[in-house]
């Protein structure tokens, strides 16, 4: 039992970076996808989440090529003090331009906008925490 302990909290800790700030998709998008073409698409959830400090959730969906994608990175630069504004700007039942790679259309965002250094200590704090708790001894 005490094996399991470190990798159950490595998985908690970067499972919780990626639902809180999505850190992890944000650089996939931004290192492996080319953000070149856009289509329209439509809001169909939007809300604040509020816990330990509040997250804002936008869900859209749009089609491509008769194929419909659904996708919830509203840019690579979010930003916790933009929630509420994010949350109002992008209300279910929105018409919105989707900006997405043309050969992998399930990367899409609705802001383009480049990675910012937040992101990626947010990302990094997520896998030194993981890997902190695969270190320790139990």
């Amino acid at each position: 039992m005490r094996t399991v302990i470190p990798y159950f909290l490595a998985i908690v800790f970067l499972v919780g970076c990626e639902n809180s700030t999505r850190a992890y998709s944000k650089i996939w998008i931004y290192l492996f996808s080319d953000i070149d073409s856009s289509t329209e698409g439509k809001i169909f959830e939007s809300y604040i989440r509020y816990g330990k400090g509040t997250s804002h959730h936008i869900y859209y969906e749009y089609v491509v090529n008769g194929k419909v994608y659904q996708n919830n990175v509203v840019g690579l630069s979010d930003n916790v003090s933009d929630d509420y504004k994010l949350v109002n700007k992008y209300t279910p039942g929105n018409h919105v331009v989707v900006y997405y790679d043309q050969f992998k259309p399930e990367l899409s965002v609705l802001e383009k906008s480049e990675l910012t250094l937040w992101v990626i200590g947010e990302a990094i704090g997520g896998l030194l925490m993981g890997l902190f708790c695969l270190m320790t001894k139990w």
